[in-house]
């Protein structure tokens, strides 16, 4: 975000937010780059920050902090077989990112030039997608642009952040076996100005299809239909995640949905959610919510605030989401070999048709703090010129069963979908129609896009680059490609759609002296 977009911005949408109802602490640290992104002083002494209780003690979540001085900052990871501790005493053998599940989460700032050491020590090929952040083709991670790093090789990733918001990283190889068994992680870039809340936090929310041992179970052709749905919920790898708050508190939830298939709907067991950020940075405005419907790739930012009795318990909800997902979506009439009765033999009905606890909440004892409000730097999305724009078609379909399943985009599957093709400013408007009995999540690479209309849930109105396309349903949307040009990846992000036809590729080609005036400018990095 340059100094002047952000001026106007901040002086055009800045926010105060209302306290809401309860408030989560998760065990994450939070971000200490810059003083001015902190609480008062009566918050800062109050305590309980991050910390969880029970039987984890002490948060062992690993993160990746910069220096908070502008320049190059350099992170070494690592995919490598290990050790997964779902809860205390059950651990399963896995692939993680330097040792842990989730991986280590990155912080860095606006502006930070990232160089990211990767070796990979697993017995197959990989690459790490650095999924939703604006960087070079050739460093985005997907098979359109990078070739694979093979076992014992090394690749340095590098690039400059250009936007403040949750992003995170997982593998483009292989990834419904890699992501299933541990292999993503968080990513926070922090911008010029930051809400000042009391704790900033993540949840990596994940299922896990555990067999009869307690060991992640193998994969089977009946995951390719409805995508692998685990028969665990875990948030930051954990099954049994009990954290502490304290009433009065604000505290920013950043929550990802890194599951293979399932969506998750959220809702406490008392209060509302306050959204203030969507995939590609704050939105335009706040919403308040009963209930949150993340897709796999989707990210949301929320504020609550604390307001439970010191010493009691609540429970953060995964929600049914039969009614979201329109169709033969999960929870749905059966369908073949994704319908009901095949959910029903992986242990996946009590997590679809029920509401089913991701997490404890426990109260301290301690006093209620003052409730306060938080000032939010909300931005305005440009208005996109659509006028005369003849909208490309992306249907979105299947053909075949059982093990020969194929998923297609208009009548092809990848890699044999011929690519779409924009110039670098030229506005692109995308009519992307579903043709099937099931959704699917609607990922884009490189660019973020503006939804215009159609039946996708969108709480707020925000830059996004992942969007829920009900079955039966249809979603228009609209983008301007700012620069990077080069070959890029969208696809459905239910894992097992991708790797099975439902990708393809926009080719971005350059167009000499045409400018982006409608893309998040705002974000650009600083020189």
């Amino acid at each position: 975000m340059n100094r002047l977009r952000l001026t106007q911005t901040l002086r055009a949408g800045r926010w105060r937010v209302p306290s809401l109802l309860l408030i989560v602490a998760t065990g994450l640290s939070v971000c200490s780059c810059k003083e001015t992104n902190g609480p008062s002083s009566e918050h800062r002494s109050a305590g309980v920050r991050g910390e969880t209780t029970g039987a984890r003690g002490p948060s062992q979540t690993v993160e990746l902090v910069n220096s908070g001085a502008r320049g190059v900052v350099e992170f070494s990871l690592e995919a490598r077989p290990g050790d997964w501790e779902l809860s205390p005493g059950h651990r399963l053998q896995a692939l993680t990112y330097n040792g842990t599940v989730p991986g280590p989460t990155i912080r860095a700032n606006v502006g930070d030039n990232l160089v990211i050491h990767f070796k990979n020590s697993l017995t197959e090929p990989t690459t790490i997608h650095w999924h939703g952040l604006r960087i070079s083709p050739e460093m985005d991670g997907a098979p359109a642009s990078q070739r694979p790093v093979a076992p014992g090789e090394t690749f340095e990733y590098r690039f400059t952040v250009r936007d403040a918001g949750t992003f995170w990283y997982h593998p483009h190889v292989n990834e419904s076996h890699q992501m299933e068994h541990g292999l993503y992680g968080a990513i926070v870039v922090a911008g010029p100005t930051e809400p000042k809340v009391d704790a900033d936090h993540v949840l990596e929310l994940d299922d896990v299809r555990l067999d009869d041992a307690d060991q992640i179970a193998g994969s089977s052709v009946r995951d390719i239909r409805p995508g692998r749905y685990g028969n665990r919920l875990v948030v930051n790898g954990k099954t049994d995640l009990e954290i502490a708050a304290r009433a009065g508190e604000v505290q920013r939830w950043r929550l990802i949905n890194v599951a293979n298939a399932r969506y998750f709907r959220v809702g406490l067991e008392s209060g509302q959610l306050q959204v203030i950020a969507s995939d590609g940075g704050f939105a335009e405005a706040p919403r308040i919510v009963d209930d949150l419907l993340l897709a796999p790739g989707d990210r949301y930012e929320v504020l609550v605030t604390g307001m439970g009795a010191p010493g009691t318990t609540t429970r953060l909800l995964s929600l049914p989401v039969q009614r979201s997902l329109g169709g033969h979506g999960p929870g749905g009439r059966r369908t073949g070999m994704g319908g009901h009765h095949a959910r029903r033999r992986h242990g996946m009905a009590s997590a679809e048709e029920t509401s089913t606890r991701l997490l404890t909440v426990r109260y301290s004892e301690a006093s209620p703090l003052r409730q306060r409000d938080v000032v939010v730097p909300f931005q305005s999305l440009p208005s996109l010129n659509i006028e005369g724009i003849t909208p490309t078609i992306v249907r979105l379909g299947d053909r075949g069963c059982c093990g020969r399943a194929r998923f297609t985009i208009n009548g092809a599957s990848h890699p044999n979908v011929p690519a779409l093709h924009a110039r670098v400013g030229e506005t692109q408007v995308w009519h992307i129609i579903n043709d099937t009995h099931g959704p699917h999540p609607f990922h884009l690479h490189g660019y973020f896009f503006q939804v215009l209309g159609g039946n996708a849930e969108q709480p707020v109105r925000a830059w996004e680059d992942n969007v829920h396309v009900p079955a039966g349903g249809q979603v228009q949307i609209a983008f301007r490609p700012e620069g990077r040009p080069g070959r890029w990846l969208y696809h459905c992000h239910i894992l097992e759609h991708g790797e099975h036809g439902m990708a393809a590729e926009l080719l971005v080609t350059e167009d000499i002296g045409s400018r982006d005036a409608t893309a998040p400018a705002q974000q650009k990095p600083h020189e």
